[in-house]
């Protein structure tokens, strides 16, 4: 599994999108959609098996602190992969810019070159800090190609579900590709 496929479960906390607003009919604000995502997750990340259909996944553990300054948040996510690696740690910093729409982040793993990301954030929709559905967009790679890369990311109470999606920008045509999605779910005792 790549960095940016666990990360991208983790990363959707980062929560990015076009938008220059940063809030929703409603007063929620980007700031406290990433604020509400605090403490720890159980999570699956998942890929689509494209014999079958189905989704097939991959467990992990993720604890999110939000820094006193209320715009830095700490993520650190944990898988097994398996016994000849062991536990396999992703550590994410991203602060939430002064326009409070802009993200700016950095990935952390073991024997990787750091990975650094500027994303746009806005919430579609939105009612109170547990019910939400918050987009990001950056421009990156996947898949070793030049490509836009947007997340939608839903927090619907205690799970958060979060959906990436890719349109390749060496292609004369603007489609979106479901990549994975993670699903978060709030452990015994958490938020």
């Amino acid at each position: 599994m790549t960095r940016f496929a666990l990360a991208a479960g983790a990363a959707m906390f980062a929560l990015a999108a076009s938008g220059a607003s940063g809030k929703a009919a409603t007063s929620l604000t980007v700031a406290q959609a990433r604020a509400s995502l605090a403490g720890t997750w159980s999570a699956e990340l998942q890929y689509r098996d494209y014999q079958s259909g189905k989704w097939e996944g991959i467990p992990f553990t993720t604890t999110i602190a939000m820094v006193a300054d209320g715009v830095t948040q700490i993520r650190t996510s944990a898988y097994d992969d398996g016994p000849k690696v062991g536990t396999v740690w992703i550590t994410t910093v991203a602060m939430l810019g002064k326009d409070g729409v802009t993200e700016y982040a950095g990935t952390y793993r073991a024997g990787r070159p750091a990975e650094h990301e500027t994303s746009r954030l806005r919430i579609a929709s939105g009612t109170d800090s547990a019910h939400w559905v918050l987009v990001s967009e950056t421009d990156g790679t996947d898949d070793d190609r030049p490509a836009r890369i947007r997340e939608t990311t839903t927090r619907d109470g205690g799970t958060v579900t979060s959906l990436k999606e890719v349109d390749f920008k060496d292609d004369a045509t603007e489609e979106w590709l479901s990549r994975n999605r993670t699903v978060f779910k709030t452990r015994a005792g958490g938020q």
